[in-house]
């Protein structure tokens, strides 16, 4: 009788392993670029949203400092400003291309008039409910919209806007 081959050659061994390699390789690539994805997206949300939380935050502290005489929301500029009626603002926050979905709007917070200090850019949107829609409650109602760009592939971005809103209330003189 003949001699009985047991295992595998070495070329058969060199081919399977190869094959595993490559599908392998190509497993981790797929997993990096999805785990890269997921973290420029998560990571452009949370500046967005960081950057609407920072400018309420401003908002909210200059307006709870102010008594409702004091505040008036022009929601059609968009503008909110501070400071006793009939003379200039005290304090003025001005959105300047702020459009819904555009995201390209700036907003400049000024001061006595002067050195307008720009407090958050890539907005969406800023909108601002008169003090007069609700007189007897005493809130003023302030929504900003960020929007955040993350740069997935070269050849294009995904935008990620945040909507945040806050209530803020004010004291009846």
């Amino acid at each position: 009788m003949g001699r009985v081959r047991c295992g595998y050659t070495l070329v058969e061994l060199l081919v399977v392993v190869l094959i595993v390699f490559v599908a392998v390789g190509g497993l981790l690539l797929v997993l990096s670029e999805a785990g890269r994805n997921t973290w420029l997206t998560t990571q452009a949300q949370v500046d967005s949203q960081t950057e609407a939380q920072r400018v309420l935050d401003r908002i909210s502290q200059d307006v709870r400092n102010a008594s409702r005489a004091q505040v008036r929301c022009n929601a059609a500029a968009p503008q909110l400003e501070i400071g006793p009626n009939g003379n200039p603002a005290e304090i003025e926050y001005r959105c300047t291309g702020c459009t819904v979905g555009g995201g390209t709007g700036t907003l400049d917070r000024t001061v006595g008039g002067i050195n307008p200090v720009r407090l958050g850019s890539r907005l969406g949107a800023f909108i601002c409910s008169p003090i007069g829609a609700n007189p007897a409650g005493g809130f003023l109602t302030v929504q900003v919209t960020s929007r955040g760009v993350a740069r997935i592939t070269a050849a294009g971005a995904r935008n990620y806007d945040q909507a945040l809103t806050a209530s803020v209330f004010i004291q009846l003189p």
